[in-house]
């Protein structure tokens, strides 16, 4: 993802750059009093669990407030928030284009276990099925026996199942939910295709190249099959 610039002026999010560290030290001295426009942070509207100063919001967690604000740009997060009464700040910069303020949060101490997923559930769904089904598929392809529903391999169905499956953890890590699938299906994943492409490789040598069906349709198939995957992947690579 490229950084954003526009010619605009002042443009919110885009002609201004910092760090980590610079945001760091301009939270401490706003948290002090002794940077310019401290008293942005002071709440003066709203009603008393989410209220707004000239510039900075006060959210109420209870018995706790947070002072807090946060932006974004094109494939990128930030949050910065502290609490007064206990002295405690985070900085936090994210490279998604997802919200981090619940990350933030819960580093301020914060833990709100009402919020639901930041992604709406069929995207959580497709995601699942993106990372363990392209795996799982080429296990299946590369250990057929020859029954029925279960065909004997050819290299042309290996070839297919190695794009797709590539395909798909592609998708489904620059496109999928990420942040809201658990984070031990990545490995997971990764393990079923690492393991469908060891088989396909050990199978290879003996294997015709269209051992079923009319060749001409599964050589259409195949191209197709690969034009898809193929796309796929540029896309996502150009898109993010």
């Amino acid at each position: 993802m490229r950084a954003w610039r526009a010619g605009g002026l002042a443009a919110a999010g885009i002609g201004m750059w910092t760090t980590a560290h610079d945001l760091a030290r301009l939270l401490a001295a706003t948290m002090a009093g002794t940077a310019p426009g401290a008293d942005a942070t002071t709440p003066r509207y709203g009603p008393d669990d989410e209220r707004i100063g000239y510039g900075w919001f006060t959210t109420r967690y209870d018995d706790r407030e947070i002072v807090w604000h946060n932006g974004a740009t094109g494939g990128f997060s930030t949050y910065v928030g502290f609490e007064r009464s206990t002295g405690r700040g985070v900085v936090l910069l994210g490279n998604t284009d997802r919200g981090v303020e619940a990350v933030g949060l819960r580093l301020l101490g914060v833990d709100r276990p009402t919020d639901g997923p930041d992604a709406n559930w069929l995207l959580i769904a497709v995601t699942v099925v993106l990372l363990v089904g392209g795996g799982l598929g080429l296990v299946a392809t590369a250990t057929g026996t020859g029954s029925t529903w279960r065909p004997a391999p050819d290299r042309l169905g290996l070839a297919g199942g190695m794009l797709s499956a590539t395909a798909s953890l592609v998708l489904a890590h620059r496109a999928g939910a990420w942040l809201d699938v658990p984070a031990v299906l990545w490995p997971v994943a990764v393990g079923f295709a690492v393991a469908g492409v060891v088989l396909a490789v050990f199978r290879w040598p003996g294997l015709p190249v269209t051992g079923r069906g009319t060749p001409w349709v599964r050589w259409t198939g195949a191209a197709i099959g690969a034009v898809v995957s193929g796309g796929l992947i540029l896309a996502v690579a150009i898109l993010t």
